[in-house]
């Protein structure tokens, strides 16, 4: 396993079809139109205070619960963000031209990041193989291709208890067994960690979970992803390959 975890900072992407990054500077702008809605709560994702660029290619699966005797449902979603830096200012993000992933065009914001968020697919890109980066170039920023080809790391849908009770503690869980993954972040409510190792469940403590707030629609996660880099035109770049898995609980 490679692990870069000195450069990391860790933020929220927006899920499903919806993404753009708070630890990637979220568009600040009048224009609602150029800020794509966060509809699902997000889906965290690290960035990397190094090199020229981040590209990310994440798989989600989010389970809910309809309720009324209908079984929970899974959905399948997948989504590409990239940000260019200039190498030495990691909150500032240029342009790096045109940018695709598996042939699908990111959208660039007024604050420099790209996203997939405003194409039109029900289940986002398809990554039935490994994720393929096309980038025009620009200014400080070459062309290049990357075939991210590290795939996508094993983890399956979460199977821990409904109900968090904060004064017990909770323990996350999951289907099976982590593998091919570098990190992982793990989130409980507004309550996010990240372990630079595969871990087959992660318990917080009442001490962690006390100032979550109380109620329904709070969500858990475990983010799963591997990373590799590539050098381009003497610029370094950073390819993470991610999969997220989501439900939500209610905190007591």
């Amino acid at each position: 396993m490679r692990h870069f975890n000195p450069f990391f900072r860790f933020g929220r992407l927006a899920a499903l079809a919806t993404i753009v990054a708070v630890s990637f500077s979220a568009c600040n702008t009048d224009d609602d139109d150029d800020t794509p809605p966060d509809s699902s709560g997000g889906t965290p994702t690290p960035q990397i205070n190094a090199g020229h660029g981040t590209l990310v290619a994440a798989k989600t699966v989010t389970t809910i619960d309809p309720g009324f005797g209908v079984p929970p449902q899974d959905i399948d979603y997948g989504i590409g963000v990239a940000v260019f830096f200039n190498g030495t200012d990691y909150q500032t993000y240029i342009s790096g031209g045109d940018v695709t992933c598996e042939d699908e065009a990111l959208s660039q914001f007024d604050n420099g990041t790209y996203s997939t968020y405003s194409q039109t697919s029900t289940t986002g890109l398809d990554f039935s193989g490994d994720p393929s980066w096309t980038v025009s170039g620009n200014g400080d920023i070459p062309a290049f291709t990357h075939t991210a080809d590290r795939g996508f790391p094993g983890i399956s849908k979460i199977t821990s208890p409904d109900v968090v009770t904060r004064s017990a503690g909770y323990t996350v869980t999951f289907q099976g067994n982590m593998s091919n993954t570098d990190s992982v972040i793990w989130v409980v409510g507004s309550k996010q960690f990240a372990t630079t190792v595969a871990m087959n469940s992660r318990t917080f403590t009442a001490d962690e979970l006390s100032d979550l707030t109380a109620g329904a629609g709070n969500i858990i996660q475990v983010a799963a992803y591997n990373l590799d880099s590539a050098v381009y035109g003497g610029k370094t770049f950073y390819f993470i390959n991610e999969k997220v898995v989501t439900k939500t609980v209610t905190v007591e």
